[in-house]
């Protein structure tokens, strides 16, 4: 089956692979959206994990084939690696995770648990098939689900910070025989920085816009607000879809009725990210006042780089890469949101504690 793609062009499939890609469990990825509630500040923002999955095991395998590992195995990898993500994605799992466990262990279980394991553990066992370089190609600073998402996340909301030399970045990576591991070779050493920079970038305008993280900050009040009031349970959110469980959630909570309808919270405040401001920020929470907490997007599990033969860690080799996780402190804030008719009393409380 050849599948055309917005952002790779024609995109060929094996038959086992379509068997995986007809599964009601993958075809459910169609309606789960790639960024949450994003579309209310990006209209073009209405990808889905469906289309992102099928990318990642696109370039999965272009890394496999240059590695000369199981390209069998990276692809399928490629294509079940969001497989268990529930409906609003990573907005979601901030609050679901204490019930449901993270999406790779979400997806692991329906692996297990449904026809597409025929498939997958017909030539692997459970831990070979969950393990090795080719898993690696997924996961990596440099793999095939950030190549992909940075491309495609960029081409959806027309930001244009996250457009990536993907072809440069595959060209140039290697695999260390000995140890199993990825490298990058010198070449691809600033295509890898704009890489990273561009990730950084792409956080910071488009996944942590002031409305998106507003939205989302609504979106975990209301789940969390209705899996108390029995409204809903969490299992909800492994079978059912973005717009779906939108919709159930608005029929008794305030906070799904208002993204529904776009009527979103304002911000009342800012504050720099610490310990204490956390802990100032706290005492003003309430059912009207939310305070959201930033998190770290850094997140560079660090890889080598070869230069002059010998192998360095990234963050070691480049400047830029470095001075990232540096420029992140200065971009971390403390939200305080809520009504805009309460935006001008909540500041006044907020300038009160500081004060103390």
């Amino acid at each position: 089956m050849m599948i055309k793609d917005s952002i790779h062009g024609f995109i060929e499939t094996s038959e086992e692979e379509e068997k995986i890609i007809d599964a009601p469990e993958f075809q459910r990825l169609r309606h789960i959206r790639q960024l949450a509630l994003a579309h209310l500040v990006y209209p073009g923002a209405n990808h889905t994990r469906f289309e992102h999955s099928l990318g990642t095991m696109h370039i999965a395998g272009k890394i496999a084939t240059r590695l000369n590992l199981d390209v069998r195995k990276a692809r399928l990898l490629g294509l079940l690696h969001d497989l268990g993500h529930v409906a609003f994605s990573h907005e979601s799992e901030r609050v679901l995770s204490k019930y449901l466990g993270t999406h790779e262990e979400i997806g692991k279980k329906i692996i297990e648990n449904s026809t597409i394991s025929d498939v997958v553990f017909s030539n692997y066992s459970k831990k070979e098939f969950f393990s090795g370089p080719e898993m690696e190609i997924i996961e990596h600073d440099l793999g095939a689900d950030r190549l992909d998402y940075l491309n495609r996340d960029s081409y959806y909301t027309g930001v244009a910070y996250g457009v990536i030399d993907e072809g440069r970045i595959v060209s140039t990576i290697s695999l260390d025989k000995k140890t199993k591991k990825i490298y990058l070779e010198r070449g691809g050493l600033e295509a890898a920085e704009s890489m990273l920079i561009a990730r950084f970038m792409m956080f910071f305008t488009v996944y942590f816009h002031k409305t998106v993280r507003i939205a989302s900050a609504m979106l975990q009040k209301a789940i969390e607000q209705s899996i108390n009031s029995g409204a809903v349970t969490p299992e909800d959110f492994i079978h059912g879809w973005d717009d779906e469980m939108l919709s159930k959630l608005s029929k008794s909570n305030e906070f799904a009725k208002r993204i529904l309808q776009r009527k979103l919270y304002k911000l009342a405040y800012e504050l720099p990210f610490s310990e204490e401001n956390v802990r100032l920020a706290k005492q003003l929470e309430s059912e009207k006042v939310i305070i959201d907490l930033p998190y770290s997007v850094y997140k560079l599990r660090g890889f080598d780089v070869e230069i002059d033969g010998k192998k360095k860690k990234m963050d070691e080799c480049s400047v830029l890469v470095r001075d990232l996780k540096e420029a992140e402190k200065s971009k971390l804030k403390i939200f305080v949101i809520c009504e805009e008719s309460r935006k001008k009393k909540t500041a006044e409380e907020v300038e009160k504690i500081l004060k103390k």
